[in-house]
């Protein structure tokens, strides 16, 4: 029970079944490679409440109208509350595969999972003729689904030395099956000047929303001929998700004697970011690209189109105007894909041999 959510909704289960089957155990006098096998499998819901004073709209004193004779002042908030919000609820469900070969020598684990996430709990922008901003309502059902793996190896193991290595490997899709009725876009955040991220009915959860290069019948960019600069379309297009595709972790340890040591490399491919520096920085002509190559003095010819018949551009854009308008000019300009490696973490250590007469036993 919640004492967030209204009297007649504050009470949600957590009812979960979770079973496994360890299939080595049947063929253990069997096989000498297989170490170990295990099938499992798991379903679950659970419930989630809100942030407090979400149920009841009241009025707050925020001064003194009269100070001479302390008469309070008290006004409405500019958010709407809801007196019979729900709980929102996901459901999930899981299956997995986790093997070992050659005495712990090989193995991995596979795990293939599935969620569904219905009557969040957002505040939902409304008009302001209402006297309110956001109204707090249960609206939306969200679904995930992903596989992780993990994959495990020793690949040298000797008397005064070892190698073992690592590899651990994520995705997951997620996806906006429904929102309000009549409504297909839910703005989450307006990040500063150019885009917004939002939910869009029928695609991902979380895309950066933003004006885009227009393009021809074929994929081209288009530029206007007058000035040589991209296009840019009336309103905001999908210009990516937030979200990679999948991501990761290497991790390789190394023990000779009495030092060991490992090494972690972590790497996502795929997704978007937009990147507000990069747009100010051109614009105010502070970054290398703004003035690379002689664009100030000779201009830049961009690449591109000037009509549907695919007639190439030949307009030499002014590099100032190039330049400033990553500010005005399509939001797209400044999206840039969010892949990278990363040498994330080096430990060294040594283990000092210690009599185990000794008081302390390890070091």
């Amino acid at each position: 029970k919640s004492s967030t959510l209204p009297v007649e909704n504050n009470s949600y289960w957590y009812p979960s079944l979770t079973g496994s089957f360890i299939f080595s155990e049947l063929l253990k006098d069997q096989s000498d490679w297989l170490t170990f096998g295990k099938l499992r499998a798991g379903w679950a819901n659970v419930g989630n409440d809100t942030d407090p004073y979400r149920v009841l709209t009241t009025y707050t004193q925020y001064t003194n109208i009269d100070i001479e004779h302390s008469t309070p002042g008290y006004r409405l908030s500019n958010t709407l509350n809801n007196a019979d919000l729900k709980p929102e609820s996901t459901t999930s469900f899981e299956v997995g595969l986790e093997m070992s070969f050659f005495n712990n020598r090989l193995g991995f684990d596979a795990s293939y999972y599935a969620t569904k996430t219905k009557d969040q709990i957002i505040p939902l922008s409304v008009s302001g003729t209402t006297g309110y901003i956001e109204n707090i309502i249960n609206a939306g059902v969200i679904t995930n689904k992903g596989v992780e793996l993990a994959f495990n190896a020793i690949p040298v193991q000797t008397r005064t030395f070892s190698w073992s290595t690592s590899l651990m490997l994520s995705s997951n899709k997620n996806k906006v099956k429904e929102l309000l009725d009549g409504v297909d876009y839910y703005r989450l955040v307006n990040a500063p000047f150019k885009v917004e991220i939002g939910a869009m009915k029928g695609d991902a959860y979380g895309v950066i929303m933003g004006t885009n290069y227009v393009y021809d019948d074929h994929g081209n960019k288009m530029i206007d001929p007058e000035t040589g600069l991209y296009l840019g379309t009336a309103g905001n297009e999908n210009l990516g998700s937030i979200y990679p595709d999948f991501s990761g972790g290497w991790t390789n340890t190394f023990k000779i004697g009495n030092v060991d040591a490992s090494i972690l490399f972590d790497f996502s491919r795929g997704g978007h970011y937009f990147s507000t520096s990069y747009m100010f920085g051109m614009s105010s002509g502070m970054l290398e690209e703004s003035a690379a190559n002689g664009i100030r003095e000779n201009g830049i010819l961009l690449d591109g189109v000037i009509d549907n018949n695919g007639t190439r551009n030949t307009t030499v854009a002014d590099g100032y105007d190039y330049a400033y308008y990553h500010y005005p000019g399509p939001a797209a300009q400044s999206i840039f894909k969010s892949d990278y490696i990363k040498l994330r973490e080096i430990n060294i250590g040594y283990t000092f041999p210690l009599n185990k007469d000794l008081f302390v036993k390890s070091l």
